[in-house]
């Protein structure tokens, strides 16, 4: 019985399903796909740390880059901003290290960018509660064993006066590096979103500059993103602006030097409350965005996760699209890159996994359109998997972490896992035989395919079609044809050949 194999975009792959004992048969037809594989389960790259490890950003490149999280082991009056360097092969180098060097009051929600001479760039909002400023911290070498700063904690907006919130920072084209957040009262009616610039040597350009046109009301929760053409995007949630009680994302592009390009664009297509922006550029220019929505037909769902797609000339072909498939409970924060041609959107899922909080992601086109069903990241499910964040070095890995809940004695710590897109092949055919002994009785199944010599398969299963685990040894073949025989005891669940580099 031939199956038909399914073209990936850079890994091709067959999949079929031994049902019960008796035989195999086609499951369905996934279409496009990303190509992209675990590689590997859940790990740390902090290690084992003292108190709670919370509220995690990361930044690649191929050479590596840094993770930054929130941690309250100390410096600080009860939190403190704590990183450390990621290598090359995306685990965790040299011993963690804090960022913030004044010490007074809370410092918190910590972002990341790299800069592109191997340092990098750490925002975090710090300062008393309810009164909290926006720092940065230039790191100008992270790759001995004692970090190398540029100065101490930059003031981006005082703390002590009014409440700042949501910091984030990105490099630019031409080395500049962009810093934003929301201030209360900055733009004269409770929150509105700023931009700070920088040189790469963390130097301020000019004073701060106010990135929302429309003031009524709130406009904060701002993300931010590079994009191809030198110039930068900023996202936020407006409250009122449209109608009472509505909360819609809308963003502005601008020039690398700050000259806004475009005016106020609202982003979600629907009616729903929103809330969470996330951006990322891609490569042809122009940016996608995911948020979370509020399904106000069904408010027994709660909240949904939301995409949209505009071109380097900041326009969409299409409506904004729900991205996640489950839809009882909350699904929020979501957060966005990008490696190739392919977008890797993770978000927080309520009772999904069947203890809380759980992570799933799911993968999109550049248009962001799903391209295959979402699935989980988490491989510990007992109580809170939540906040992820995810990173790429901008072809072939994401680098996923999340605030993870071990145990009532050592509490919140950080989890991360790899997902890689093997090599380019050529696509496999498999056919279906079955297997019987000398008396005719049923003793397995064949799986056989076209080979190209030279090449390695290797034989997976999984029981959800979200991981995968290796069944068989990886073999390189010489000839036209390979193939493996499954006995009866591995009967259940799906199966896939894939094609290695």
């Amino acid at each position: 019985m031939p199956f038909r194999s399914l073209n990936l975009l850079k890994l091709q792959k067959a999949c079929c399903r031994l049902v019960g004992s008796l035989f195999l048969l086609p499951v369905f037809h996934l279409g496009a796909t990303s190509g992209f594989l675990p590689d590997g389960g859940e790990s740390s790259l902090v290690g084992s740390l003292a108190a709670d490890q919370t509220a995690p950003a990361i930044a690649i490149s191929t050479e590596g880059g840094f993770i930054v999280w929130q941690d309250s082991g100390g410096n600080g009056d009860g939190a403190g901003i704590r990183a450390r360097r990621i290598n090359r092969n995306l685990t965790g180098s040299l011993q963690p290290f804090w960022v913030n060097s004044n010490t007074t009051g809370i410092h918190e929600t910590p972002q990341v960018a790299l800069l592109a001479d191997g340092g990098a760039v750490f925002v975090w909002r710090g300062g008393p509660l309810g009164k909290q400023g926006i720092f940065a911290r230039f790191l100008l070498s992270g790759n001995s064993s004692t970090p190398v700063f540029g100065s101490d904690d930059i003031e981006i907006a005082p703390a002590g006066s009014v409440q700042n919130t949501g910091p984030t920072a990105v490099q630019l084209t031409d080395s500049s590096v962009v810093v934003t957040w929301s201030s209360y009262g900055s733009d004269g009616s409770l929150y509105g979103v700023q931009a700070q610039r920088f040189t790469a040597s963390g130097e301020k350009i000019g004073t701060p500059t106010q990135v929302n046109v429309t003031t009524a009301y709130n406009q904060k929760e701002s993300a931010l993103t590079a994009l191809a053409g030198g110039g930068f995007a900023v996202a936020w949630v407006s409250e009122n602006q449209r109608f009472q009680n509505s909360a819609d994302i809308f963003a502005r592009v601008f020039t690398a030097n700050g000259v806004a390009l475009t005016g106020e664009m609202r982003l979600n297509t629907g009616t729903n409350i929103c809330a969470s922006p996330s951006l990322v550029g891609l490569p042809a220019g122009g940016f996608a965005a995911a948020w979370s929505e509020f399904d106000m037909a069904t408010p027994a769902n709660g909240w949904d996760i939301y995409a949209r797609a505009f071109d380097g000339n900041i326009v969409s072909e299409n409506p904004s699209v729900r991205i996640n498939y489950y839809l009882p409970y909350i699904q929020q924060s979501p957060k966005l890159s990008l490696a190739g041609d392919t977008i890797l959107a993770v978000w927080t899922s309520l009772n999904q996994d069947g203890s809380r909080e759980g992570v799933f992601g799911r993968y999109l086109s550049l248009s962001a359109q799903p391209v295959e069903d979402e699935f989980g990241l988490n491989q510990t499910v007992i109580s809170q998997q939540k906040d992820p964040v995810v990173a790429s070095d901008g072809s072939s890995r994401f680098l996923t972490a999340w605030t993870s809940f071990k145990s009532l004695d050592s509490g919140f710590d950080l989890t991360s896992r790899k997902f890689v897109r093997p090599a380019s092949v050529a696509a496999v055919t498999c056919d279906i035989a079955r297997v019987v002994d000398s008396s005719g009785r049923l003793t397995g199944i064949q799986l056989s395919w076209a080979a190209a010599a030279g090449a390695s398969y290797q034989l997976q299963h999984s029981d959800n079609m979200a991981s995968w685990d290796i069944s068989s040894a990886t073999q390189t073949v010489s000839g036209t044809t390979s193939s493996v025989t499954l006995p009866l005891s591995q009967s259940g669940g799906f199966f896939r050949i894939v094609s290695l580099p």
